[in-house]
Parts: C-alpha cells; sequence; structure tokens
C-alpha cells in the first residue's frame, strides 16, 4: 500500500493520519445514515409479529383423534445482521414450551 503524500517544494509529506481520521469520521457519519435508513425503511416487528401470533395457534396434529400441538412462546432472539450489496441474513430463534 502506498502511503497518500502531499509534495510541497519536492519534499513529500505523509498526510496519512488526516485521510485515516477525515475516512473515520466519513465511515462513523455513514454508519450512523445508514442504521436511521434503515431503522425507518426496515420494519421487522411486524414480520415477527405475524411469526409470533402464528405460534399462538394451535397445529392439528391429528384428525382422527383431534390432537393439537399448543406452543407457548415465551421469547424471540436473534443473530446479528449480516449484509451483502444485495441482501440482509439474519437467523431467528425462538424458546417456547
Amino acid at each position: 500500500m502506498v502511503e497518500p503524500k502531499i509534495y510541497i517544494a519536492g519534499i513529500g509529506i505523509s498526510i496519512k493520519s488526516l485521510v485515516e481520521k477525515e475516512l473515520d469520521k466519513t465511515l462513523k457519519n455513514s454508519a450512523r445514515e445508514m442504521d436511521r435508513n434503515i431503522s425507518n425503511g426496515f420494519d421487522l416487528r411486524s414480520n415477527v409479529q405475524g411469526i409470533w401470533n402464528q405460534l399462538h395457534t394451535p397445529i392439528l396434529v391429528d384428525t382422527a383423534t383431534q390432537t393439537y400441538l399448543k406452543i407457548k412462546p415465551k421469547e424471540f432472539f436473534m443473530s446479528p445482521i449480516k449484509s451483502t450489496p444485495r441482501s440482509l441474513k439474519l437467523n431467528l430463534g425462538v424458546r417456547a414450551f
């Protein structure tokens, strides 16, 4: 990697620390902006709420004996969101009785 330099009167002066500080600031601002946009435009709660409601619905296991499976969800958990340029990936789990 070539270190960024400014040449003044033929002398190369490193500006690496200045560039790094500016990049860090820009990345932090970009990350905050991305978080804000995702929070405003990505409604995970409504999707998870639908799953939560479905889990409370008894499931018919055997019609002959009218046996149902009743799940009592206690909590959801999820992995950190992983992103690629074209997708977001997360794993959801549920703890239930």
